[in-house]
């Protein structure tokens, strides 16, 4: 009696080999979708941005050169711990470009040139948002201050400056987000 699975092909170790490979390889590529999609939800998950709007003031500088003081001083209370973002549009009576400077707890963080609404240079202003880094919750001081730069209607000097001012906390995402 001879062994017939010897000799079909179909019954082959590497075809056993290849079906089981093959097979692996399914399975892998399906829970690996099914894992980045529920990464996605997770990392992706729209938690509401605490949104604070501290619309337009107008400061008007005690000083004679371009840096104008006092800064604009405001008190934001962070509900839970996220990333501080912050969008400031320059008044629409600017008529030269500005330098802020933002501060937290009285402590430097970043600056950001703004072009006047006036501008002939520019067609559409989209205004950054500038990223201040992680709050813990808590109460916090956030001040602008606000260096003039010589051009336009700017002499030399800064008399008062103004601007809309949001500031955006967004949760963290889990570690395991990051990219």
């Amino acid at each position: 009696m001879t062994n017939n699975n010897q000799n079909n092909p179909f019954l082959s170790k590497e075809v056993i080999a290849a079906i089981i490979a093959g097979s692996f390889a399914i399975i892998v590529l399906i829970f690996g979708g099914v894992g980045k999609l529920i990464l996605n939800s997770i990392c992706n998950k729209s938690e509401k941005v605490q949104d604070i709007r501290l619309g337009d003031k107008k400061i008007e500088c005690e000083t004679t050169g371009q840096r104008c003081k006092p800064r604009r001083k405001e008190i934001i209370e962070v509900q839970r711990k996220g990333n501080l973002q912050v969008e400031y549009h320059p008044g629409t009576t600017h008529c030269a470009p500005t330098l802020i400077n933002f501060y937290l707890d009285d402590k430097f963080e970043k600056y950001q040139k703004y072009e006047h609404p006036k501008s002939k240079d520019v067609q559409v202003i989209n205004y950054p948002r500038v990223n201040l880094g992680k709050v813990d919750k808590g109460t916090y001081t956030l001040e602008l201050e606000a260096d003039g730069i010589k051009e336009g209607c700017n002499p030399g000097k800064v008399s008062s400056w103004s601007g809309d001012l949001k500031v955006y906390i967004s949760p963290e995402a889990p570690i395991f987000c990051s990219r």
